[in-house]
């Protein structure tokens, strides 16, 4: 009699999604018409405290609506 193939069980399983647990949400930050540097830099830092979850390099339009 012929060997059956083993089949694979599912060893590995993310611990994350087993859990439960729910992705973190991701944010953006950007401006809203013309701004001076104070609130460029302002904009900038804010991208950076929220880092991990944000667009770093994200560019707006340059048509202000």
């Amino acid at each position: 009699m012929a060997k059956t193939r083993r089949r694979k069980k599912r060893t590995h399983v993310d611990t994350d999604t087993a859990e439960g647990k729910k992705p973190d949400p991701k944010t953006f930050v950007f401006k809203r018409g013309k701004q001076g540097a104070i609130l460029a830099d302002l904009e900038q830092d804010m991208r950076r405290m929220l880092l991990p979850n944000t667009a770093a390099n994200l560019r707006g339009s340059l048509k202000v609506a």
